[in-house]
């Protein structure tokens, strides 16, 4: 994430580090933020992790972001559709749940 530019110019209010327990924690500025989450709320949207902890070598085990977190650095309108997204999938969810439960009586 955000490996064009060199990290020490960051502030931590550029962006969010991640959470990582196996070493450095990994930063994602704004604006790679708000493509990535996008991204992530359509191919998974039960809730964004760090994009290291993606990777199968093991090197972020970082838990996800929390919302207050994403609602912190995403704009409003990103913010929206990530959350629409996470709504409706748990809607779906849930109404699977129930159906299946309807079945066993």
């Amino acid at each position: 994430a955000c490996r064009t530019r060199h990290y020490a110019s960051w502030q931590l209010s550029d962006g969010l580090e991640c959470a990582n327990q196996c070493g450095a924690p990994h930063f994602v500025c704004h604006e790679c933020l708000e493509g990535y989450t996008t991204q992530e709320a359509n191919d998974r949207p039960e809730r964004v992790c760090c994009p290291f902890a993606k990777l199968k070598d093991g090197s972020c085990n970082s838990v996800p972001y929390t919302d207050a977190e994403l609602a912190h650095m995403l704009s409003q309108d990103a913010f929206d559709r990530y959350f629409a997204h996470r709504l409706k999938h748990k809607e779906a969810q849930l109404a699977t749940e129930f159906e299946k439960e309807n079945e066993k009586r």
